[in-house]
């Protein structure tokens, strides 16, 4: 299955770390990030991965065209400074409307089993859910029942940890930003992103979370399988703290 990576942000919140390098050759446990993201890939038996890039792109082409058993390509977002992340994902139209593929954000540090899971799942269209979130900061919580997402809930880098006891709420758990999309949600996504202004408020978990509603989505829990997703300078350390259990 075919991998969309979207690396093209800037990271301000990890600033200064990033101002002269990707987020994703921050080093975890003696690797950069993208090291450890690459070898869940080869492990979970991905074969195929565009990445979308932009701020320090270099960085990232510098891994040439394969790692492992793994194709490797490169599309440039030049204007990953003023259009939003709708933007990158729609560069690769051409690469995945209309075809099955994975979205994944690169600030992700995954045990490569959540990844095998997410591909071997019984959904022609899967998220993953994380039904006890482990950060304080938990800000999009997926909303479903009877096994089929239904909505995903967001709050701009907040708390939401507490909507998952409220009567009534439908809360799976917290959402981990890898997607897998089959033809038909595929295609709806890209024709909706083709209709966005690429400027302002990212919208992309809206549509994402419009497309539960025409294409049935399942979900599938990590468990308890490590995990964060690197924002901060704590989520970095916190990164650093389960790299042993990745192993």
């Amino acid at each position: 299955m075919k991998v969309i990576s979207l690396v093209a942000g800037v990271s301000s919140r990890l600033m200064p770390l990033t101002a002269d390098r990707h987020k994703s050759q921050l080093e975890v446990d003696g690797r950069p990030l993208i090291h450890w993201q690459l070898d869940a890939f080869a492990e979970a038996g991905v074969r195929e991965i565009v990445f979308i890039t932009g701020h320090h792109g270099e960085q990232i082409r510098a891994l040439g065209s394969s790692y492992r058993d793994i194709a490797l390509r490169y599309i440039d977002n030049p204007r990953y400074g003023s259009r939003n992340i709708n933007y990158s994902l729609y560069l690769a139209r051409e690469e995945a409307e209309g075809q099955p593929f994975i979205c994944f954000e690169g600030d992700l540090l995954l045990h490569p089993e959540i990844l095998k899971s997410l591909i071997t799942a019984p959904h022609e269209n899967c998220i993953l859910v994380d039904p006890e979130p482990k950060s304080s900061m938990v800000d999009t919580l997926v909303v479903g029942r009877g096994g089929r997402v239904e909505r995903l809930w967001f709050a701009d880098h907040q708390d939401l940890r507490s909507a998952l006891s409220q009567s009534g709420v439908n809360a799976l758990g917290e959402l981990v930003c890898a997607f897998r999309f089959g033809a038909s949600a595929s295609r709806f996504l890209f024709e909706s992103l083709a209709r966005s202004s690429f400027e302002g408020r990212t919208t992309l978990y809206d549509l994402i979370s419009q497309s539960f509603k025409v294409c049935e989505t399942g979900y599938v829990s990590v468990g308890t399988r490590p995990w964060v997703e690197i924002d901060t300078v704590q989520d970095l350390e916190r990164a650093r703290s389960l790299a042993a259990r990745m192993k």
